[in-house]
Formats: structure tokens, C-alpha cells, sequence
């Protein structure tokens, strides 16, 4: 563990698509996806992904355990993962986090759980309306910012359209066909 470097780490152009590759050699996931000790062939699985397809189709053959555990916290039936079991994972994770039964995040995560069990989860009509605002504030000011120019219209811009591209983050773990506004962030 403390002569684990990432692969492709100094190089000088990074894109999340090379990190995915980098991450794929490091972790030695032969192809499938690793969560804790066990690999998992998802393929079959992908499709039917309440959350969406497009995340699991990007970390085959990476280990995908910290985004499993975070992603999951009201949790997933175990008979689930179980029917895509393929086998024990040769190496030991690259990395340092745990989530043992009575760890810090397994508590943290339960805590979590009960809290979202009943207020839900995901962005509610209000965050909803205010992501449509922002971007369609952001279009406004763009163009007019075309026809008249000038620091404050350039400023105004600026800020609509940081605003509207961290809100946009609350549609990022949506599954594909609710979480279109999570496109807003390009």
C-alpha cells in the first residue's frame, strides 16, 4: 500500500476518460467490477440499474467500492449482488478506506440512512425550479450580453452560469432518465 502510485499520474494532459484507463490497470479487475474483495460482472445488470446506466458502463474493470457504498446508502439487497458474484479478487484494493460493520462510515452511513428513509432522496420541485431558472437566467444574460456588452452583463453571465453548473451537480447520481439537467454542467 505505500508504494502504490497511480498509473499515468504526472502525466501532463488528463481527461476523466485517461484516469478511468490509469484506474483500470492499477485496480486488476480483469475486466469486471470489484466491490470490496469480490469481483462482479455487471453486464448483464447494466440495463436494469435503478441509477442509471451510464456510471456502471464507465468503471468496468475498476474497483468501484467507494462509489458503491456512497451511492447506496439505504443499501442493496445482498441477493442482488450476489447473482452477479464471479469470483475473490486476486490483489489487495489499492486503496486506504475501509467500511468495516462498526467502522466510522457504517455508522455515519446508517445514521444517514435513517434521515433519508424519510425526507427522500434526490432534488425536490424546488431545486428543480431553481436549476430551470438559473440556466434559462444564464441564456438571458448570454445573449444579451452579445447585444450589450460590458463588464457588469459579462459579470452577471458569469455568475448565472456558475450557479447553474454546481446545481446542476444535484443531478449527477440520478438514474439516465431523470437526471438530463445533470448535462446543464457542460
Amino acid at each position: 500500500m505505500e508504494d502504490f502510485y497511480p498509473s499515468d499520474r504526472d502525466i501532463l494532459v488528463k481527461t476523466s476518460l485517461r484516469w478511468l484507463d490509469a484506474k483500470r490497470k492499477d485496480d486488476a479487475c480483469e475486466g469486471l467490477w470489484r466491490i470490496h474483495e469480490g469481483l462482479y460482472d455487471l453486464s448483464d445488470f447494466v440495463d436494469r440499474h435503478p441509477g442509471g446506466k451510464d456510471w456502471i458502463r464507465l468503471t468496468r474493470g475498476t474497483d468501484i467500492t467507494e462509489a458503491f457504498e456512497t451511492m447506496h446508502v439505504l443499501g442493496v439487497p445482498d441477493k442482488i449482488l450476489d447473482k452477479y458474484y464471479v469470483k475473490q479478487a486476486k490483489y489487495k484494493r489499492n486503496y486506504r478506506f475501509t467500511f468495516e460493520k462498526s467502522g466510522f462510515y457504517a455508522v455515519l452511513k446508517e445514521r444517514v440512512g435513517e434521515i433519508l428513509s424519510k425526507t427522500g432522496t434526490g432534488p425536490d420541485w424546488r431545486s428543480t425550479l431553481t436549476q430551470d431558472l438559473l440556466t434559462a437566467g444564464f441564456l438571458i444574460a448570454f445573449l444579451l450580453t452579445c447585444f450589450i456588452p460590458g463588464s457588469l452583463m459579462i459579470l452577471i453571465t458569469g455568475l448565472l452560469l456558475g450557479m447553474q453548473t454546481s446545481c446542476a451537480h444535484n443531478w449527477f447520481h440520478q438514474k439516465d432518465t431523470q437526471g438530463w439537467r445533470r448535462f446543464y454542467f457542460d
